[in-house]
């Protein structure tokens, strides 16, 4: 039997990924195969190298706002913003507006840390078959990085999936990771592309078209919940790429896995990263509530 682990997105709670690796590695569980999509495509993708739980803990210690997130913002932005709105205000011809930034967040920053952790290491270089998934935003295809000679069989998945392994982990990774509005998109071969949370948040899917026999998955997706002071661009383009994915996640991802822990970290957005921490230590607990029906299912 050849197992999968699908890791969803889900921001900096995505750092609870490494808390379920943790209690895996603990009990000598170790997938087969493994795909992850936005902030579960980077630990995916770490775990895939050959990183330990804990090393990647100690990378996040590190992370801030100011190490990762650059503005896509200037005078001359604010000055066409200006310019746009009393456009509007007099009814003008779409035509006549200023072309404004793809996302608030340049992302220059974040592919450099990207480029730090992974060594610029290529999809060759991955232990274990790797999938990462990102979206073409023009037509809405999922596109699919992975190992070379593990993509996925297309035939099995009932749905449009294009495949490339041709391309840096560290680009491919930055694409899984452009929620769209906040992170500028990445065009990678005349596409562009951003989140694969808007197509397919929790690959499972894509991983028994791999040849996994069984699939676990750790969604971090929206389920329903309130968060307080929902009150900036970031949380509000967050929260709003969790709600679209949720019908997906809920039919699809869920519905391919043999076995789903849902940690339910709704609480931590994309500014708290004084939370990351007891993001691994919520992800770690969820898979030790979950380690007996793991165990039964894997061994």
């Amino acid at each position: 039997m050849k197992w999968g682990l699908a890791l969803s997105g889900g921001a900096l709670r995505g750092a609870a990924h490494i808390g379920v690796l943790s209690v895996l590695e603990k009990n000598d569980l170790r997938p087969d195969f493994i795909a992850g999509t936005s902030s579960g495509s980077l630990v995916a993708a770490l775990y895939a190298l050959g990183l330990s739980s804990r090393q990647m803990t100690e990378l996040l210690q590190s992370l801030s706002a100011s190490k990762l997130y650059d503005l896509n913002l200037s005078w001359s932005t604010l000055w066409d913003a200006g310019i746009n709105l009393l456009l509007w205000l007099i009814k003008a011809p779409a035509r006549a507006y200023r072309p404004l930034p793809s996302g608030l967040l340049k992302g220059d920053k974040v592919l450099q840390w990207i480029e730090e952790i992974t060594g610029q290491r290529r999809f060759y270089d991955t232990q274990i078959p790797l999938a990462v998934m990102a979206t073409d935003i023009n037509t809405g295809e999922a596109v699919c990085y992975h190992t070379p000679g593990y993509g996925p069989n297309t035939a099995k998945l009932g749905k449009p999936l294009l495949l490339r392994e041709d391309v840096s982990l560290s680009m491919a990774l930055r694409a899984s990771i452009a929620i769209p509005g906040i992170f500028t998109p990445v065009q990678i071969d005349g596409r562009t592309l951003v989140d694969g949370g808007v197509v397919d948040n929790l690959p499972s899917q894509v991983l028994r078209a791999m040849g996994a026999t069984r699939v676990v998955a750790v969604n971090l997706g929206y389920a329903g919940q309130q968060k307080e002071g929902l009150d900036n661009a970031f949380e509000i383009a967050g929260q709003a790429l969790d709600i679209m994915a949720r019908e997906i996640t809920r039919f699809r991802g869920i519905k391919a896995a043999d076995y789903c822990l849902n940690p339910h970290i709704y609480d931590v957005g994309l500014t708290d990263f004084d939370k990351i921490l007891d993001c691994v230590r919520r992800g770690r607990q969820a898979a030790e509530r979950a380690l007996p029906d793991l165990q039964a299912l894997l061994n």
